[in-house]
């Protein structure tokens, strides 16, 4: 009798120790199950991102001259590509998007402004723009939607800029004496987002003590001029899509001594 009564204690105290670890047991399942799904997500993330979210254009920037071409190519091979269903292109600024062109086996429908000036590779989905102006700058991305598969996107930027032009150089003087003079040039020019770099003959100008850049290395300025700074001197004006470079500006440098034998002799 004591050991039945025993038993069924101990039957009770399990019987009600049990909801306890069924709980603790749903909870470790439950959190597993959500650090799996958690796991699967990151790995759907990750596929997508390496096949419909690839960028199929190169990294730019492209750059493009003001009244010239552009050729956006993208990576796409035509030899194993068939035609897209849709290829969308827009333009990118901080306020807006408008878009450039959109392309489908029923034709191309340019965006407002883009008329006569654009046009798609159906294959590979590459555009060209022409006749480029200034406010073409910007950002630029595109949507090809293949046949049963996930779009392809890209992204990337065109830089518009002036040629270069109309590159002069002028001297405060051009015959001058050793140690006594300072000899000032400046180059000036025409275009966009332009660079300047000074030469004497085939030679880089160096700054130093007595040789000075300034203005955004428009300005040459040689202080206490030696007869080593004789020479053609001539200015090199670039961006990067042109350069041109100035007439040679020839300086004539005279010993002290020499003036004074001339002065002599007169």
């Amino acid at each position: 009798m004591h050991r039945g009564r025993r038993r069924k204690a101990t039957y009770r105290n399990n019987a009600s120790q049990d909801p306890v670890k069924s709980t603790e047991s749903l909870s470790s399942f439950t959190s597993s199950l959500m650090e799996s799904v958690a796991l699967i997500s990151v790995i759907l993330a990750l596929l997508t991102g390496c096949c419909a979210g690839q960028n199929v254009l190169p990294p730019g920037p492209v750059n493009g001259a003001v009244g010239g071409n552009v050729t956006f190519t993208t990576t796409i091979d035509p030899s194993t590509s068939t035609q897209f269903i849709v290829i969308t292109w827009t333009f990118r600024t901080a306020s807006a998007s408008v878009t450039v062109i959109t392309s489908s086996p029923g034709g191309e429908v340019p965006g407002p402004g883009y008329e006569g000036r654009v046009s798609v590779n159906r294959i590979t989905g590459s555009l060209e723009l022409r006749q480029l102006t200034v406010g073409d700058a910007g950002g630029y991305t595109v949507q090809l939607t293949p046949n049963g598969d996930a779009p392809l996107n890209g992204e990337t930027t065109l830089g518009v800029y002036e040629p270069v032009s109309s590159v002069t150089v002028t001297a405060n003087g051009t015959d001058l004496v050793e140690f006594n003079d300072t000899v000032s040039l400046t180059c000036s020019a025409s275009g966009t987002s332009l660079s300047f770099r000074w030469h004497n003959g085939s030679s880089d100008i160096i700054t130093s003590d007595r040789i000075h850049l300034s203005d955004n290395n428009r300005t040459l300025t040689v202080s206490s001029v030696l007869r080593s700074d004789s020479g053609s001197l001539s200015c090199t004006v670039s961006n990067v899509i042109s350069k041109a470079t100035s007439r040679l500006v020839i300086l004539n440098i005279s010993s002290f001594e020499y003036l004074l034998c001339l002065n002599n002799d007169m």
